[in-house]
């Protein structure tokens, strides 16, 4: 939820953001995505306390524009433990295990003003598909997609 409105909220959070975060960050919510097969949670943590996570799912929706069999629906650093190297390992732990899963080329997208993000995936050589927007309560988010073939950080 932090991470979510960090992002997506800077300005302050109104009800659609509310809503839209108490519904998609629910126990509920996360307890049928940890039980899916099509989607896979690599965390980490330190002393029994949550630093980051990567979402992966194997059969998402592509939106128009993605190229890729697998999106890396998220990955999340929380503002106090950012630029310590864990974003850059979650996402080639993430690319290892897509392509463990038999999945060669990953999609993801990233809200258009979240220049860190934009920075990072950029740095580490993803390529720009297109745009997607994102949909939640009456808002839209306008995303960059980015793409990679999965072997070029699966080593």
């Amino acid at each position: 939820m932090e991470v979510w409105l960090d992002t997506y909220a800077p300005n302050g959070i109104t009800r659609p953001f509310a809503d839209h975060v108490l519904s998609a960050y629910s126990v509920e919510t996360l307890a049928q995505e940890l039980e899916s097969p099509d989607r896979i949670f690599l965390v980490c943590e330190h002393s029994g306390f949550l630093l980051a996570y990567a979402k992966l799912s194997l059969s998402p929706e592509i939106p128009p524009g993605a190229t890729g069999t697998a999106e890396l629906e998220t990955l999340y650093v929380r503002r106090h433990h950012k630029r310590q190297g864990i974003g850059a390992a979650l996402f080639h732990r993430s690319m290892k295990t897509l392509s463990a899963h038999g999945h060669d080329h990953v999609f993801l997208t990233v809200f258009e003003h979240n220049q860190t993000a934009l920075k990072f995936y950029d740095a580490l050589g993803l390529e720009r598909e297109g745009r997607f927007i994102f949909h939640f309560e009456d808002q839209s988010a306008p995303n960059i997609i980015f793409g990679a073939e999965t072997s070029r950080f699966s080593g």
